[in-house]
């Protein structure tokens, strides 16, 4: 069977380049048998992408992800909002994200930035997210950037809750390498099953979300990540495995109850 890969998603600091600390983290990360970062910051493109790649490398990370939900958040971007100018503000950040990280491999994570119920109308989002995708994939600067739409759950989206929903949206663009990401943490809300949907839409994964059902990092609360494991196993899943959560302790002690021995 096919090894599958692990990513951890951190948030990265300004000063990540000279932060002792920081690295020593990246350094801790990477002897954990963790061989990806999903990034996470507050300005993506204030860094030199070059860099920023090079210095994790040097820890034996790669960076695999841009993970835009700290960015969404801070900013208030929402893809799907009926206020016209946040709407077109937040695929102006997108397609300026892509054309950050184009040509590195890195692959932008759409969760957060699909909508925000605090100030979006549900009326007409579906829609609205269509048009932003389409208005942001017709920008040819982004060359090959890829998203990545997350499934995330009714609380936090009136959109792509289900991984079914996921799949059905992102089928027109799949041909270009785009693709979808289920959350354990959301599915275990949303999906009746947390399997099915596994197998059932699996050409359209790339990378899974492990996260426990109180949001913690994986082995805090009660999902079985082990048969979790082996069910993509058994699938022969080819994707990564990006491991989140909020954090309880600090993370490298969150990351010692990862249930799942990795290397």
């Amino acid at each position: 069977m096919c090894k599958i890969n692990f990513d951890v998603q951190l948030l990265c600091p300004d000063d990540y380049s000279e932060n002792n600390g920081f690295r020593s983290l990246l350094k801790s990360i990477s002897e954990m048998g963790f061989t990806g970062i999903e990034l996470n910051c507050a300005n993506p493109l204030r860094m030199d992408v070059t860099t920023l790649i090079e210095v994790f490398a040097e820890e034996g990370l790669g960076i695999i992800n841009f993970a835009s939900g700290y960015t969404a958040k801070n900013k208030h971007l929402s893809l799907t909002s009926d206020d016209e100018t946040i709407r077109e503000r937040s695929c102006e950040a997108v397609r300026m994200w892509r054309r950050h990280f184009n040509g590195t491999g890195i692959e932008i994570i759409l969760g957060f930035i699909k909508s925000d119920p605090r100030y979006d109308d549900k009326l007409g989002a579906d829609d609205r997210l269509k048009k932003s995708f389409d208005e942001i994939l017709s920008d040819a600067g982004g060359g090959d950037t890829k998203l990545v739409l997350e499934a995330t759950n009714h609380y936090e989206s009136y959109v792509i809750n289900r991984v079914d929903e996921a799949a059905a949206f992102i089928h027109d663009y799949a041909a270009e390498g785009h693709s979808i990401l289920p959350d354990t943490y959301h599915m275990n809300i949303e999906e009746v099953d947390m399997y099915k949907p596994l197998e059932e839409y699996m050409q359209y994964i790339h990378k899974i979300h492990f996260s426990d059902n109180n949001r913690y990092f994986p082995g805090y609360g009660r999902i079985d990540f082990n048969e979790m494991y082996l069910k993509l196993r058994q699938l022969k899943y080819q994707g990564r495995v990006g491991v989140e959560g909020n954090t309880k302790e600090n993370l490298i002690e969150d990351l010692t109850h990862f249930p799942i021995l990795i290397k």
